[in-house]
């Protein structure tokens, strides 16, 4: 028996007025709202999703659990969801939502900046990006992981966002469409890399 679709509706509208009550939507950046409505989280999701369980991380299925995946993908504001774990460990995730939306207000990003991006995991932040910049090679994301750059191109080819999306190493830079206006990266540094 097939379990019953979850209502990704309702959970990203939960998740937007709770962000609405503690104001993490930023009143000079509006446009990353609509962003966010437009380009909703589930949509890069993978259909397998993990779960920490106090011991390890844990599968939740989209198509044995649907409703568990999408509590998954609609976490409260400041968890992220993890989407791939290798040997017990998350390698990469879809960022809390508060945690993206703080970004990309501090990156006061304008229609028409060239945007270097380090880190594409699934495509959600490069699709928030190409949202706000517009015309087609604007954003360039740089993904380590071939497999994840695949699914990203995947993701934002269905939602219609024209990110170009190179396998390599954040840390190097990527040279050949630069100067950027600004630069992003959805993952951890200790320092920014001289590249």
């Amino acid at each position: 028996m097939r379990a019953t679709a979850p209502d990704v509706d309702g959970l990203q509208r939960r998740l937007a007025t709770v962000m609405d009550q503690r104001g993490d939507w930023p009143e000079r950046s509006a446009w990353i709202r609509d962003a966010v409505n437009v380009l909703p989280r589930h949509r890069f999701a993978p259909q397998r999703l993990w779960r920490w369980d106090s011991h390890v991380y844990v599968p939740v299925d989209h198509d044995s659990d649907p409703a568990d995946w999408a509590s998954e993908v609609y976490p409260r504001p400041d968890e992220a969801t993890v989407t791939p774990v290798t040997e017990g460990l998350p390698t990469s995730s879809l960022s809390s939502q508060a945690v993206v939306v703080d970004m990309l207000t501090s990156l006061l990003l304008d229609p028409g900046h060239r945007v270097l991006e380090l880190g594409t995991g699934n495509g959600w932040n490069a699709a928030l990006l190409s949202r706000r910049t517009g015309p087609a090679g604007c954003v360039v994301s740089l993904e380590t992981d071939p497999d994840l750059a695949h699914t990203a191109r995947r993701a934002l080819a269905e939602v219609g966002a024209t990110v170009d999306v190179q396998v390599g190493d954040g840390n190097q830079g990527w040279a050949p469409p630069a100067p950027y206006d600004r630069m992003i990266a959805t993952y951890a540094v200790e320092r920014i890399p001289w590249a």
